[in-house]
């Protein structure tokens, strides 16, 4: 398949929104990324709190909804993954520029 080398609920610190230390697990860590993936359950859940609270502290998270169809969280995750490193790779060719130009 993707071939990508991952690990299971790799810790996490945050700081949740009511500025309350907390420590999550998202449910693997893509290392060659740099990127979390939290696999969402259930359509009852609120995933955009933790959405928001991740994005807040600095952690890139693909929340891949396994309930909204079955497969459906291979191409979004591989879509995901691409916008990923294109901003990336945008943010890094900026702070190049920026190295450069001082």
């Amino acid at each position: 398949m993707f071939r990508i080398q991952w690990s299971y609920e790799q810790p996490v610190f945050v700081w949740d929104a009511d500025g309350r230390p907390r420590v999550w697990t998202p449910d693997f860590y893509l290392k060659q990324f740099g990127v979390y993936l939290k696999v969402c359950g259930s359509q009852d859940f609120d995933y955009e709190y933790r959405k928001r609270v991740f994005s807040q502290n600095g952690y890139c998270v693909i929340f891949l909804h396994m309930f909204k169809g079955k497969n459906k969280w291979e191409r979004h995750l591989g879509k995901s993954l691409e916008v990923f490193l294109e901003f990336r790779k945008i943010a890094f060719s900026r702070a190049l520029k920026e190295i450069k130009i001082k």
